[in-house]
């Protein structure tokens, strides 16, 4: 019987680590530096489309600066 309890208890504990680590990976901000340095409006195009892709991969969870 303990070591029924024993299992458990380490069962739960794993248990609340990965679900702990889990969340602090979905709170997490991310920064981003993107480097422009042409005259070519085609290229900014480019990184506008790329600044859209990474709002739309993290909603409100990205900083971006050009």
């Amino acid at each position: 019987m303990k070591k029924l309890f024993s299992l458990t208890g380490v069962l739960l504990m794993l248990t609340c680590t990965a679900l702990n680590a889990q969340n602090n990976e979905v709170d997490k901000l991310h920064h981003v530096i993107m480097q422009l340095n042409t005259a070519d409006t085609s290229a900014w195009s480019g990184v506008i489309g790329n600044i859209r892709n990474m709002q739309k991969i993290w909603p409100g969870k990205v900083k971006i600066q050009v």
